[in-house]
């Protein structure tokens, strides 16, 4: 289990809901049946900490009804539960990491532009050797995230695919055009009209989407970002004292070029998870949301900005 370091409310954050449970005071009732009731005996079995029986009863109302928002949303929450990931503070967790690990860095080279230095290609010019080795996996939860990935590609694809529950017009947002001079721009009142549509007004349903979109964006974007098994990377910490910011360097230009590529659609990602958080911010209006959606703009811009090309 990660441990939290935000101390968000939770009932505005956990990503839980709300247990039916009301057949089971019918002597006649026994498990199984309709899709309906596939999904309140999961969420009896996840209010009583049995997430595996939970995923298997949702896994079978997916099954019959691919297409159901509803049962959609559930297994996504309960794969998520079934493995502690479930909190919006996960993606403050990663923010806090790399910007403090920038603050904290003590005289580095001067960044910028790629550049061949020593028989290899950098993400900044200098060869100066006067640089600090950046350790992504020295995040705590790093492990945990790595192991989750493919959980975490699944929960994506339930919300985010091709037939996913998120709306079209939020999954259609683009970072590059929607997050202006540190702002995030587009119809805010659309989006969240459509999203409400979606679930039949159930505010749980949306917030709870909204939630696990962002938390597996994040995620999946930072183990995206830093884990590259094929392709050896030397991550830094560089630049002037006023300037700190991350860096790399591998063994040549066209693995750099290649590098670029598949960073570009992680951080595309992270500002994709922004759009969620920037919506529980319109849907809630809470100062700590607002102080999470300000952590993940940081991020995404130190991305954008340090380690990436997109939108340039």
């Amino acid at each position: 289990m990660l441990r939290f370091k935000h101390t968000l409310a939770v009932s505005a954050l956990a990503v839980a809901l709300a247990v039916s449970g009301c057949n089971l005071l019918d002597g006649a009732y026994s498990e199984g049946g309709s899709v309906e009731n596939l999904v309140d005996d999961a969420r009896y079995a996840r209010a009583n900490g049995d997430f595996e029986r939970a995923v298997q009863l949702l896994e079978d109302a997916y099954a019959e009804e691919p297409e159901n928002a509803v049962v959609r949303i559930e297994l996504a929450t309960t794969l998520m539960q079934r493995e502690g990931l479930n909190s919006v503070d996960l993606v403050g967790q990663v923010s806090d990491f790399v910007t403090e690990a920038i603050d904290s860095a003590e005289g580095a080279t001067q960044a910028g532009d790629a550049a061949r230095s020593g028989g290899e290609s950098c993400s900044y010019t200098s060869s100066d050797p006067n640089r600090e080795v950046f350790e992504p996996a020295s995040f705590e939860g790093y492990s945990d995230i790595i192991a989750s990935l493919p959980l975490l590609r699944r929960v994506r694809d339930l919300l985010a695919g091709d037939d996913g529950v998120l709306p079209a017009a939020l999954r259609a947002l683009s970072p590059c055009e929607s997050i202006v001079n540190g702002e995030v721009v587009y119809d805010r009142v659309a989006a969240s009209q459509e999203l409400y549509d979606t679930f039949g007004g159930n505010q749980t349903l949306v917030r709870t989407a909204l939630q696990l979109n962002a938390v597996v964006l994040v995620l999946d974007a930072y183990s995206g970002i830093f884990e590259q098994p094929d392709l050896p990377v030397d991550w830094y910490l560089v630049g002037s004292e006023d300037n700190r910011r991350l860096g790399f360097c591998v063994a040549d230009e066209p693995t750099l070029d290649l590098l670029y590529s598949r960073i570009d659609d992680r951080v595309a990602d992270v500002g994709r998870a922004l759009f969620s958080i920037d919506l529980l911010v319109y849907d809630d209006g809470s100062e700590t949301l607002e102080e999470l959606r300000d952590e993940a703009l940081e991020l995404y811009v130190t991305f954008q900005e340090d380690v990436s090309r997109y939108c340039n």
